[in-house]
């Protein structure tokens, strides 16, 4: 039986294809790998068979024939026989507390007791802001297999966990979609872990070709002391990170990489002065710029060329067609930035950051949701960057190679690497 068919599908949105003549089918008990560089329409192809686009979004245009168990994709949704679980994990989430959010969205009897509950969620009493974007995605993805669907929609899973927690994932959904008989389509780009898991593999388009260097810049140490922590403790109701000692000069870069719940996005919260600290002193010497794991409600305008044109008045930045080419933004200028995937929202607020130069960048998670070619665009952007201490937050060691120091964050402590 066709879970999932689609014929000739084009989407397109101005005078921009997404996608063109587009064609794709699913049968039962299937996993699906849906690949290709950033821009590519990944996204979009998900909230097509989950019927947001055009339902939702009547800008897009959408052409050809896509059928979802033999019906249209809005008819599916009605019936509940798909779950979509978005980029960004905060946009579907209801609740103030994790056990709120599990009375509203869980629909099997006993599942709040069960033993499904405790493989995905460690603890129920705690706020949801609370969570990391791991956690918020084992949420919702909780939410998806036990919501009576049949065909689940994840998209960009990995991107927000750790190396061992992608694995543990991806055993999950191999082991549910065989015990339920249900299938799956999961956007991502990291192919070489997810192949073994999946049954077929799907290109949207090709990934640029490109060399491929985390190594240290031409960056250069000054004396300024930018932040300076002396015994800081950092959480929300109880402390994640203790004892923190951590100074941080100009043009020094700075790595704190550790699984997902570790402190480190409660760690970049208070440098930048949003969380208070638990206990300690901590001084920031001059302006901050905080990028957070889901940049996209950091814009404020209408597109893409809008939001670099307002930046660069108050900055007084003249050079945005060399930083549009250098940050590969020239085919989204025109796009509102709500409608952009997570890693085209990474690579405009890091070209906002270029155009603000502030005293002190904090980046948290920047190569989540990125293919390596835009990646290593990241890589070469920070090398670029001139003069600002920059701290980086990451799951993931990848940029250990051009960090001035490595922390990693386990143990509610700070370990240098």
């Amino acid at each position: 039986m066709k879970i999932v068919d689609i014929r000739n599908l084009t989407v397109e949105i101005g005078n921009y294809s997404i996608l063109k003549d587009f064609n794709l089918t699913l049968g039962e008990g299937e996993i699906l790998l849906l690949a290709g560089p950033i821009g590519s329409g990944k996204s979009t192809l998900l909230k097509v068979v989950a019927g947001i686009i055009p339902d939702l979004y009547p800008r897009y245009r959408v052409n050809g024939l896509v059928k979802i168990f033999g019906l249209k994709p809005r008819e599916a949704v009605n019936k509940g026989l798909v779950a979509y679980v978005p980029q960004d994990p905060y946009s579907f989430l209801l609740g103030i507390w994790v056990k709120d959010e599990l009375e509203y969205i869980v629909n099997e009897p006993n599942i709040l007791d069960g033993k499904l509950k405790e493989e995905f969620i460690a603890k129920d009493n705690v706020r949801i802001d609370q969570l990391s974007d791991g956690q918020l995605y084992s949420l919702l993805l909780l939410a998806a297999v036990t919501s009576g669907a049949k065909l689940l929609l994840l998209d960009e899973p990995t991107g927000h966990l750790d190396d061992d927690g992608l694995l543990v994932f991806m055993q999950k959904l191999r082991s549910l979609v065989d015990e339920r008989n249900i299938s799956a389509i999961v956007v991502d780009h990291r192919i070489d872990v997810l192949k073994g898991f999946v049954d077929k593999i799907v290109y949207l388009r090709d990934y640029p070709r490109k060399t491929l260097s985390y190594k240290r810049s031409s960056r250069t140490v000054e004396k300024d002391v930018v932040v300076e922590a002396r015994d800081l403790s950092v959480g929300y109701d109880e402390p994640l990170l203790v004892g923190i000692n951590l100074v941080i000069r100009t043009g020094e870069l700075v790595l704190v990489y550790g699984r997902n719940g570790s402190g480190k996005t409660a760690l970049a919260k208070t440098i930048a002065g949003i969380l208070k600290p638990l206990r300690g002193k901590i001084m920031v010497n001059g302006k901050v710029l905080y990028i957070p794991q889901t940049p996209i409600y950091w814009f404020a305008h209408e597109t893409v060329r809008d939001e670099l044109e307002y930046y660069s008045r108050v900055y007084g930045f003249n050079d945005i067609d060399d930083l549009v080419d250098m940050m590969n933004l020239r085919r989204i200028l025109d796009r509102n930035p709500y409608t952009l995937s997570v890693g085209e929202a990474r690579l405009l607020g890091l070209a906002l950051a270029f155009i603000a130069k502030p005293r002190l960048l904090i980046l948290d998670e920047p190569l989540l949701g990125l293919d390596d070619y835009s990646s290593q665009n990241i890589v070469e952007v920070l090398g670029e960057l001139g003069s600002p201490g920059i701290i980086v937050m990451s799951h993931s060691p990848r940029l250990k190679d051009i960090a001035d120091k490595c922390y990693l964050a386990k143990n509610k402590t700070l370990i240098e690497c």
